[in-house]
């Protein structure tokens, strides 16, 4: 046992200084805490009109004083027709990472949980989007590879914005 010990040990001081303090980060798999479907009958009025893609994705910090620090991503996409969302899913994340450097500027930890948002979660959603889709029978248009973040405020709304198509 103490020498997969001191192999652990001489293996973080290697990535230590090699990395910096970038050895020490340990990131978190994000977490699935909902996810929603939600379907809309097409208005009465339109006629030959196309079916376009939407989605919004947005990234908000939950706690970034304490280990671990954690945000919270809300994803929605779907389908509109004219300006009525026909289809749309929706789900949200968490993703967290700890870190044994207590001076880490928050920007910095914003930043990364951005990155964190955008190669982890991002593609468990778009994955999501994908097999509810294929489940409802509907032909979804596939989702961009990086999604467009925006972050919001402690106190502001996902749903006060316009989505991207």
């Amino acid at each position: 046992m103490a020498a997969k010990t001191t192999a652990k040990k001489r293996a973080v001081a290697k990535a230590d200084a090699k990395y910096g303090t970038v050895g020490k980060v340990r990131l978190l798999y994000p977490v699935l805490a909902s996810c929603m479907l939600d379907r809309n009958d097409p208005p009465e009025e339109v006629r030959n009109e196309e079916v376009k893609r939407f989605y919004e994705s947005t990234v908000r910090a939950v706690e970034l004083s304490k280990n671990p620090n954690v945000a919270v991503c809300e994803f929605s996409a779907g389908q509109t027709l004219k300006d009525t969302k026909i289809l749309e899913i929706q789900a949200t994340y968490f993703v967290a990472f700890s870190h044994e450097d207590t001076s880490l500027p928050d920007t910095d930890k914003c930043k990364l949980l951005e990155e964190m948002a955008e190669a982890a979660a991002w593609p468990l959603f778009r994955d999501l989007f994908i097999h509810i889709g294929s489940q409802s029978g509907e032909e979804l248009p596939l989702l961009p590879n990086v999604p467009k973040l925006r972050w919001l405020k402690p106190d502001e709304d996902a749903d006060e914005t316009t989505p991207r198509t």
